[in-house]
């Protein structure tokens, strides 16, 4: 969507589109801001921030990816404010909406929204993310597709690692 936004500024600022196309498909997502990873399973790194708008909008991108399971890795959205627990509960509608499949979550708001999942849906919740990366490596399966994301002080990061490692043993064992 963004780049469709820049080719249309483009258009309008009268500049040749066809050399912006060709300039955009140089450009990768920084670490944590939407790189997508592919092995034995994909990785949609989005670890980096979190905030409601971006948190619906990487479960969008989760939804419309084509995997055997699509599974949501989400930690909580920090500084929000008193009305903290209310965004992260509000996440239950996406979550559904986007045909997620399963959904591990941590961090302390997290854990309502996870009481909220269908039992089905539910992976894991452990209060830190480096509590949650057993559960998850266990669970992991050849083309699914994952998504991690939260807040930065939520440590995603440490998930996206466990990850890519994984992804490399199994590169080995094959």
């Amino acid at each position: 969507m963004n780049s469709l936004a820049v080719l249309g500024i483009a258009h309008l600022a009268g500049a040749n589109v066809a050399e912006a196309a060709e300039a955009l498909t140089a450009f990768s997502p920084l670490k944590g801001r939407g790189a997508r990873i592919p092995g034995d399973f994909t990785i949609l790194d989005e670890s980096y921030n979190a905030n409601p708008a971006s948190m619906r909008a990487a479960l969008e991108v989760l939804g419309k990816s084509q995997g055997k399971r699509k599974i949501a890795v989400i930690g909580d959205m920090r500084e929000l404010g008193k009305e903290a627990q209310r965004y992260h509960t509000e996440l239950l509608e996406p979550l559904l909406q986007n045909g997620i499949d399963t959904v591990y979550c941590c961090g302390p708001y997290m854990e309502a929204l996870f009481a909220k999942l269908p039992k089905e849906k539910q992976g894991k919740y452990a209060p830190t993310s480096l509590e949650l990366i057993p559960f998850l490596m266990a669970a992991v399966d050849s083309e699914d597709v994952i998504s991690v994301k939260g807040s930065l002080g939520t440590g995603m990061k440490v998930i996206v690692d466990a990850l890519i490692e994984l992804q490399g043993q199994r590169k080995i064992a094959s």
